[in-house]
């Protein structure tokens, strides 16, 4: 019934061939019985070339088409032109489906800037001609530049085998060489028809001679007589010795196919290469890895062609089956990224996300490394729903190596990933790393999020950077202060007025006088950028100024959040109400500071940073030298937290503080904030909470040699009131058991102290370091009172 089909058809018919068939293509037009057409599958879009025969334009040469059918379907050899599939309809045509191939004459000069693959080529075509005369006892009779194809991989491809015969009888050669083929490249006792001759020479003796011709063409292009054949013109050096035995006039003394492949001219890399792709599977392990470490520097040798069809597959499958070292992820990738999308999805892709989920470090690390190669490759929900999830690991791994890779890798996918993924996941694993103890991997983390931060979303922006960017400039590491600075001024753009005056620079400031000299430059240019921006944003705000001129006549009174802690006499003037400020946020309300204001500090700016990073660098204490109890957070979803939050500043005044409140309220977070909404009141801290950030207590940094273990209490500025040991003091015996003298100079004594208590009076819980005074302490032993954390009256 098919066969009627086609009949009633014809020959350009495609209904019912399984194969859409193209136009014809014109640079084969008569140089073959058959028409080369470009042709797809139906089923499956693959690409296939099509020879088609019209038998009734070609009547009397029938036979030789049935014949190349026939032979198509039984010789197979990886370098005979692969049989698909094949169609004949009786008196009408042939059809002979193959892989995909070009003629050889098409792609000659493009083959020819790379040298060493004419070398491959002609090996790919002795070895056909081996295979048919001395393994299959045949004889091809039609070797030729018309005869070669070259398939997408750079392949050469030995097809018309139209005169294949079998050495014996020689049919049909006998019939048809006269008719289809040139003269100019028979053997003498081949034009001369001398068939006894060929009967008793080698099977090989006509087509290695055929050879020859065809590399002479190859090399010199196309000769009109034979004499020209002994002229060797461009043909390389290592192929001179072997050349003239392909033109021996005794067929018995011609180069046989096998001793031709033993020859020099094949050693090249080009050639190893390729046989040893081809051997892969049989190849010894130490082999193997031998080949992967020299196999990036021989790519160059390669067309882009034949690194993505030839030598990508087998990389792929080395990798796949663990064979390979994962230093060839590099020019793997490299190849693939030539892929076109649908070619890139369909054999590296699922490879893609296997690799990603190997406990391989190694592999890992390689392939983060070379992810600039196939990035663009990746589809947003195949970063999403598989790549994340196998990288994420990498962010807590123990190698230092990998986690650094791991972070500059994000810059290439968060631009696909989803927003919910950036600030549910991503982000709290960046606050984590900011900890890190390797400080390179800091320092990367910081330069990370603010190439990202124009991915994120304002309210994300507004949360997390400066919180982040603050965190780095109390790094103790410069390069990491460095990059916390650049990070800032690269970032300026998404920080308003408010921002940029009550949180930017009061924590750039400090590193003015930053002990790097790199960190100061950068600082005064960071300082310069946003007093600038500033300046820019205040001209904006005329409606903002009236209010601000009725605070100011005002005196400066309190408007709660940041303001409130400007909250201090009006008449003080500026230095006063700092200082009334600094009053009430360490010793609390109703306190004097004292003689305490002009007391030395414990430790220098500079020697905090060599030491540890023990105070922040927006002035602020960190965790380790705050009182009070640990911080609190707000009872908000897991997901809304991202591990910045700590580092916020409060925007509305506390109602009342807590009794243990360590007196940095106004500056220091008491929940887990990140909206303008003020925040709920704070719950009592959860045992084992964490929201990413607070590192258990122990600071925003702690000791950077090595991860600090978090501490059940944070240090303290002064005793906690909780924790004040009464100072009682009791009297060393009964005054009646002294001498008049001894209680005299003890009474002296007494008065000397009270006077010098008068002009300076110590802080709570230092009483044990001034001499008793007798009366002060009967009278407290008497009353078995504490001491308050109040002064002595």
């Amino acid at each position: 019934m098919f066969s009627s089909i086609m009949n009633k058809m014809g020959i350009g018919a495609t209904i019912g061939f399984p194969y859409a068939m193209g136009e014809p293509l014109a640079s084969f037009q008569g140089k073959s019985l058959w028409s080369l057409h470009q042709a797809t599958k139906k089923e499956d879009g693959t690409p296939v070339s099509v020879f088609s025969f019209d038998c009734k334009k070609n009547p009397d040469k029938v036979e030789i088409a049935k014949n190349a059918f026939r032979r198509a379907r039984t010789l197979r050899h990886p370098n005979i032109l692969t049989y698909v599939d094949g169609i004949e309809v009786e008196g009408q045509s042939i059809h002979i489906v193959t892989e995909l191939v070009t003629p050889l004459a098409d792609r000659l000069d493009e083959t020819r800037e790379y040298p060493q693959s004419l070398a491959w080529g002609v090996y790919q075509l002795t070895k056909a001609i081996g295979f048919i005369n001395q393994d299959a006892k045949l004889v091809h009779g039609m070797v030729c530049m018309n005869s070669v194809f070259v398939n997408k991989a750079g392949d050469w491809k030995l097809g018309s085998l139209d005169l294949v015969s079998d050495h014996k009888t020689l049919m049909p050669l006998k019939t048809w060489h006269e008719t289809i083929v040139d003269k100019r490249l028979k053997a003498p006792e081949y034009a001369k028809a001398e068939w006894p001759a060929i009967l008793d020479a080698p099977a090989y003796a006509i087509d290695i001679w055929m050879l020859g011709c065809l590399i002479y063409e190859i090399y010199n292009g196309k000769f009109s007589r034979q004499e020209e054949l002994k002229q060797m013109g461009k043909l390389p050096k290592a192929l001179q010795v072997d050349y003239p035995k392909f033109f021996s006039g005794n067929p018995n003394n011609r180069l046989s196919p096998s001793s031709f492949l033993d020859s020099k001219y094949f050693q090249t890399t080009y050639v190893e290469t390729c046989l040893f792709l081809e051997n892969f599977a049989i190849k010894e392990a130490y082999e193997k890895d031998a080949f992967f470490r020299k196999l990036d520097k021989v790519l160059d040798e390669f067309s882009m062609a034949t690194c993505k069809y030839k030598v990508l597959p087998h990389l792929i499958t080395a990798v796949d089956f663990g064979n390979a070292n994962p230093k060839i992820l590099g020019p793997l990738l490299k190849i693939g990224g030539q892929l076109s999308p649908e070619e890139y999805a369909q054999k590296v892709t699922p490879s893609v996300v296997k690799w990603f989920g190997s406990n391989d470090r190694t592999l890992r690390i390689n392939l983060l490394e070379n992810l600039e190669h196939f990035a663009s490759h990746l589809t947003p929900s195949l970063v999403n729903d598989q790549i994340f999830p196998g990288i994420v690991n990498g962010f807590s791994d123990v190698s230092p190596v990998l986690r650094e890779a791991t972070v500059k890798a994000m810059l290439l996918l968060v631009p696909k990933m989803s927003e919910k993924l950036i600030s549910t996941q991503l982000l709290k694993y960046f606050a984590k790393l900011q900890t890190d103890v390797e400080p390179g991997i800091r320092t990367n983390t910081t330069i990370c999020l603010g190439k990202i931060a124009q991915h994120l979303d304002d309210s994300t922006r507004k949360r997390v950077l400066v919180p982040a960017f603050s965190r780095a400039l109390r790094d103790p590491f410069p390069h990491a202060r460095i990059a916390g600075l650049m990070a800032f001024v690269a970032t300026q753009e998404y920080y308003d007025a408010e921002d940029s005056a009550a949180r930017v620079l009061p924590s750039v400031t400090p590193l003015l006088v930053d002990p790097e000299r790199q960190v100061r430059t950068q600082a005064n240019t960071s300082v310069a950028v946003f007093l600038k921006r500033v300046a820019k944003l205040c001209e904006e705000m005329e409606a903002f100024q009236p209010a601000q001129g009725s605070m100011a006549a005002a005196g400066g009174a309190p408007t709660g959040g940041a303001s409130a802690a400007g909250a201090g006499a009006a008449g003080d003037g500026m230095l006063g109400w700092a200082f009334s400020t600094i009053t009430k946020k360490v010793y609390g309300p109703g306190e004097d500071i004292g003689s305490q204001i002009n007391s030395p500090p414990t430790s220098s700016p500079a020697s905090a940073r060599r030491d540890g990073p023990q105070q922040g660098g927006s002035g602020r204490p960190t965790d380790q030298t705050r009182t009070g109890p640990p911080r609190q957070t707000d009872n908000k979803p897991p997901s809304k937290t991202d591990g910045w939050d700590d580092d916020e500043p409060e925007d509305t005044k506390p109602t009342k503080p807590a009794k243990s409140s360590n007196g940095w309220d106004d500056d220091d977070d008491s929940g887990d904030s990140w909206s303008d909404k003020p925040p709920s009141k704070p719950s009592a801290p959860s045992k084992g909470s964490s929201d990413g950030w607070d590192d258990g207590g122990d600071g925003d940094w702690g000791d950077f040699s090595s991860p600090a273990k978090p501490s059940k209490q944070p240090s303290r500025l002064g005793a906690p009131k909780e924790e004040a040991a009464p100072a009682t003091r009791t009297t060393s015996g009964a005054t009646g058991g002294l001498s008049r003298m001894e209680q005299a100079q003890q009474r002296k004594q007494e008065l000397a102290n009270k006077r010098a208590a008068a002009k300076a009076p110590s802080p709570p819980g230092s009483s044990s370091d001034t001499p008793p005074a007798s009366g002060g302490s009967m009278k407290l032993a008497a009353t078995k009172k504490p001491v308050t954390e109040g002064w002595d009256d």
